[in-house]
């Protein structure tokens, strides 16, 4: 008997909006901030709530090439206040939610809501979106105003027949991105047309009065944007940010061989349906033929030309990620009609294997919660309350999949699944790589006094050991409400954009403190190698001597589990800890410390 899919319902909507919070917004803090994006927009985002100068984007004081769209939306983010971790990434999160929503109802215009269900299902559920979802990156507001623009042109030109409209739309969302990411949006959305068929007509459209009209405005708008902020950056390579991303240092031939497999990575677990937009048996299935060829032209085109150039990443086919989906949703209900023994069963595998893992990690934690394991710097508690997220998530996919008496659709068991995974991910993986990875974060604790007792080398730490130095009786934490500013004095010039964005104060970058301190402010707060030379000042060390490079490593004590067996003392079956370790041969800790510096 053939198997057919129940038609999505209120009920089906009302999932998938529980769904993305609980898919995004639970983990959003977890992770350290990054130092190569996430860092410098929260500065940026910082001095712009502090100087009011909204238009050109500084960086610790100082004028920097960005594109200002995504440090714009943080500060609306944060309230026009000092940005934190949760409203540093919020816009982002909200920029794949926006897209999952405008491709799921570009997909039921199309070919009806099971469509649209499955087209914003899929937004909210691949490993991209795990990824670029919770990162604060302009990358994802790049697709989602590449995405409506696509959209909008084909709904309100090639269906409604109104192209002023339909031009106006698409040239305005491409102002946007270009605020985002530079000059590159123009080039992504223009490209695909140059191997449109004549269904759409594309040459006519492109000399039409509206395209002309809605073009002249869009260059007035960026020539004026230009005019107006000067030294403003256009062409995506002339930025801060992207003269920071490493570039890939494997062969031409290699990447060529791994970059298909890693977008199908990134796509999981929806790649098992990548080929079923491009199956010609399954074109007969589209109710809207010329859209779906429109949609396959743009993502065919994008990904020969980012697979064929060198240097190129996966991530870079982000912006036809929308347009995927939709193709995908349009037929997903056809492809589980043909395949529906073989993806059923792939389920049930999948939801049993979460299982295990699940109640296997929730044991571990309690083990951990039970010091039968111990993890240094670790809460007890948390691990009790991670041993239950996996407990209840082992037990709600088992009553939702597997349970004789479950009647879910293969959609909401897939649905189901990739959220049992999440939960997984966030009460194992995320969590104890929040605990590996805090070294920045525990830096700038140390600088504000709190000294985490994680922090503090041990005595057979001596390769990267701190020297001694008298306690503080004052701390930065004691200071909140005296000083806003904390200036940043280093040679050569650093920024450490992460370890100050956790001192919670804005930071300005100074060359001499006796020249650029302010006169006129009673205290001052510099975080310098050593006391500035600032004799009208009195200065006072407020923190110990930090490494500002200092990194640690997981280091795992298995000999206390075989004394234990020879009959030791250990109470613990295994001591997991971190430990410095120098990351290069001729490695020279970096010490910095905060001063105090008042008025004579």
């Amino acid at each position: 008997m053939l198997y057919i899919e129940r038609q999505p319902s209120s009920r089906s909507i009302l999932f998938l909006i529980v769904l993305a919070p609980v898919l995004y917004l639970v983990s959003l803090t977890m992770l350290e901030v990054r130092s190569g994006d996430e860092a410098v927009y929260a500065a940026m985002a910082r001095d712009m709530v502090a100087t009011g100068n909204f238009l050109k984007t500084h960086l610790y004081g100082r004028p920097i090439d960005a594109f200002p769209l995504y440090t714009w939306l943080t500060v609306i983010c944060s309230g026009f206040q000092a940005p934190t971790t949760f409203t540093l990434r919020l816009p982002a999160v909200l920029a794949l939610w926006a897209l999952a929503v405008i491709s799921g109802l570009f997909a039921r215009r199309l070919q009806g809501p099971f469509a649209g269900t499955v087209a914003a299902g899929m937004v909210l559920t691949c490993v991209v979106s795990f990824r670029v979802g919770s990162r604060a990156q302009s990358e994802i507001l790049h697709t989602l105003l590449l995405s409506a623009a696509w959209f909008s042109w084909y709904y309100w030109g090639q269906e409604r027949k109104q192209w002023y409209r339909a031009w106006g739309i698409a040239m305005a969302c491409l102002f946007l991105a270009v605020l985002a990411v530079g000059a590159k949006a123009v080039f992504f959305f223009y490209f695909p047309m140059l191997f449109m068929r004549r269904s759409l007509n594309l040459p006519h459209h492109l000399q039409s009065p509206a395209h002309i009209f809605m073009v002249t405005l869009f260059a007035l708008a960026i020539t004026a944007w230009l005019f107006i902020t000067p030294n403003q950056p256009f062409l995506t390579w002339n930025t801060t940010i992207a003269a920071a991303v490493v570039e890939p240092t494997t062969g031409y031939f290699s990447r060529l061989l791994k970059f298909p497999w890693k977008c199908l990575l990134y796509l999981c677990p929806w790649a098992v349906f990548v080929w079923s937009p491009f199956c010609l048996a399954l074109h007969q299935f589209e109710q809207n033929s010329t859209a779906c060829r429109y949609l396959r032209t743009i993502i065919f085109s994008h990904a020969l030309l980012f697979w064929l150039l060198p240097r190129t990443s996966p991530l870079d086919l982000l912006p036809v990620f929308g347009a995927l989906a939709v193709l995908i949703g349009i037929h997903f209900e056809i492809v589980i009609r043909r395949y529906q023994h073989i993806f059923i069963h792939v389920i049930k595998i999948s939801a049993w294997i979460i299982i295990v893992v699940s109640a296997l990690a929730a044991a571990a934690w309690i083990g951990v919660s039970n010091d039968a394991f111990i993890i240094e710097g670790f809460s007890p508690k948390l691990a009790g309350a991670c041993a239950a997220l996996l407990l209840i998530n082992a037990v709600v996919l088992h009553a939702q999949v597997i349970h004789p008496e479950s009647k879910r659709t293969f959609r909401s068991s897939l649905l189901w699944c990739i959220c049992g995974f999440r939960m997984l991910s966030i009460g194992l993986v995320l969590t104890l790589l929040t605990w590996a990875n805090a070294d920045r974060r525990l830096t700038a604790q140390a600088l504000a006094g709190h000294a985490p007792a994680e922090y503090v080398p041990l005595p057979d730490d001596s390769a990267t050991a701190l020297p001694a130095g008298p306690t503080a009786t004052v701390t930065l934490a004691s200071l909140d409400d005296e000083v806003d500013v904390v200036y940043l004095h280093s040679s050569p010039r650093e920024l450490f954009l992460v370890e100050t964005f956790y001192l919670g104060k804005r930071i300005i970058q100074i060359d001499n403190p006796a020249q650029e301190l302010p006169a006129d402010a009673k205290t001052v707060l510099v975080l310098a190698p050593r006391e500035p030379a600032v004799p009208s000042r009195t200065w006072e060390a407020i923190s110990p001597k930090v490494d500002m490079t200092l990194r640690r490593r997981v280091n795992i004590d298995i000999n206390r589990l075989e004394r234990r067996r020879d009959g030791g003392d250990d109470e613990a079956l295994v001591v997991i800890s971190r430990r410095p370790y120098p990351r290069w041969p001729d490695y020279t800790p970096k010490l910095f410390r905060l001063y105090r510096g008042v008025l004579r």
